[in-house]
């Protein structure tokens, strides 16, 4: 989802749409060919594609404000990498080199896996610094 966001903003920098269902050649030439007007207006954005959605979306879909996707860094963090989380932060090699105090690592860690608090984010950051170091190291 973050990989999206920095692809989205990217494109859109760059003016340029990169989402997959709009890339599609026949699509693409026929908004080419549209009339400005059926392409924007001075209150929507995307007012083709709103259009063409009209009878296939209900309105609280079409009215509601743009929104992202999150990431489950702390489902994925209490579930399936929560033993290699552990493994990787919790190593006394990370922990002497970036200088941590492993029993405040720890409560962060047991915190989060036992649902007192949603440190997933920082956990996730704590670990991509963990397995790069472990990569840089060898």
């Amino acid at each position: 989802s973050q990989f999206l966001t920095k692809v989205d903003r990217a494109s859109m920098a760059a003016s340029v749409e990169a989402r997959v269902p709009l890339l599609d050649d026949e699509l693409v030439s026929f908004v080419i060919g549209l009339n400005h007007s059926a392409k924007t207006s001075l209150t929507k954005s995307k007012k083709f594609l709103y259009d063409s959605q009209i009878h296939r979306l209900p309105d609280e879909i079409l009215q509601s404000s743009k929104q992202g996707f999150g990431t489950p860094y702390g489902e994925w963090l209490r579930g399936d990498l929560k033993e290699f989380t552990s493994e990787h932060i919790l190593n006394s090699s990370f922990i002497s080199r970036f200088n941590l105090n492993k029993s405040v690592v720890e409560t962060i860690i047991a915190d989060h896996n036992n649902g007192i608090s949603d440190n997933g984010f920082l956990i996730w950051k704590i670990l991509q610094i963990a397995v790069w170091a472990q990569v840089e190291w060898k």
